[in-house]
């Protein structure tokens, strides 16, 4: 999850360009893509459980959007950057050694 102060990242929709063309927007695309491709039936299911779970609590789209945030920290390439900010936040806080 984002941190509160921080802005989420610049994404280009349209990026099809060759004079504009925006690689940190590709990078995300394909990132997201990629995780999806693996890890896109566990997401699913988690994100199922997950509706279901929160019952009548708000509209449907607050339900979706809620479930759709916790199961896609499931995903490996997720739980990868969870754990590769926590040991950088370990090591910047003088816990640990440096990346």
């Amino acid at each position: 999850p984002w941190a509160k102060t921080a802005p989420p990242p610049f994404f280009e929709e349209i990026n099809t360009s060759d004079l504009a063309f925006h690689w940190k927007s590709y990078a995300l695309q394909h990132a997201c893509t990629e995780t999806f491709r693996r890890d896109g039936d566990a997401v699913a299911q988690a994100m199922l459980k997950e509706f279901h779970a929160l019952g009548d609590e708000g509209g449907a789209q607050q339900r979706v959007v809620k479930a759709v945030k916790a199961a896609c920290g499931i995903a490996k390439t997720c739980r990868s950057h969870r754990a590769k900010v926590a040991r950088r936040e370990k090591a910047s806080s003088g816990g640990g050694s440096e990346l």
